[in-house]
């Protein structure tokens, strides 16, 4: 890591009222603790909200053709 990077986790672990070394640890746990399978229950529960919603959509070819017109035009 670069010394603005080091400095940044510093200055994040000294408002904290931690010493760079137990900070480096929490962080390093709340990782481990928080992987991919929260991720994948977070990604469900999107995907649960999303589908209970409606809305207006367009025909799917109609919609590709204004993407990439949008995309073209400039």
């Amino acid at each position: 890591m670069d010394a603005d990077e080091l400095r940044g986790y510093r200055e994040a672990a000294r408002r904290e009222g931690l010493r760079l070394s137990e900070w480096v640890r929490l962080r390093l746990r709340e990782a481990e603790r928080d992987g991919p399978a929260k991720k994948a229950e977070q990604k469900l529960r999107a995907i649960r909200v999303a589908t209970s919603c409606s809305f207006p959509t367009g025909d799917i070819d109609q919609m590709l053709a204004e993407i990439e017109a949008g995309r073209t035009a400039e």
